[in-house]
């Protein structure tokens, strides 16, 4: 896997819910219809698995798919999107780690694409513990 540094983007901004992409892509086919071109962080994600080489073969067409190959049928997927907060004393409420839902949106589209495309069977659950202290 190649090497990567991670610029911060200036221009990317968090989005509201839904967190629906914003284009409809070859991939995606007909199964996503409501569009926010706001979303520049569904993109990003996309964008960083095709850098990644994820489905390298199938990258532009409709086949493909970052979990091709990754995910397969009666998988239970675990997504553990770090949903902990860092602070104590005068920084409670100031410094919250967390992972935006519009970055683990992406994933979770791709993971249901997989599973209608290939006709699997698979189990996602989200969760995280709340440690403090």
């Amino acid at each position: 896997m190649p090497d990567f540094v991670f610029i911060k983007d200036k221009n990317l901004s968090y989005t509201a819910p839904p967190y629906n992409p914003p284009v409809r892509y070859l991939e995606s086919g007909d199964v996503f219809n409501e569009f926010d071109k706001t979303n520049n962080i569904y993109d990003s994600v996309r964008k960083l698995f095709i850098k990644m080489g994820l489905d390298s073969e199938n990258i532009g067409t409709a086949k493909w798919n970052p979990f091709r190959g990754l995910i397969k049928d009666n998988y239970k997927i675990v997504i553990k999107p770090n949903m902990v907060l860092e602070e104590s004393g005068k920084n409670v409420g100031k410094k919250c780690t967390t992972t935006q839902a519009d970055i683990i949106r992406p994933i979770l589209d791709y993971i249901y694409l997989l599973k209608i495309s290939e006709r699997i069977n698979v189990e996602v659950r989200i969760c995280d513990v709340p440690i403090q202290g």
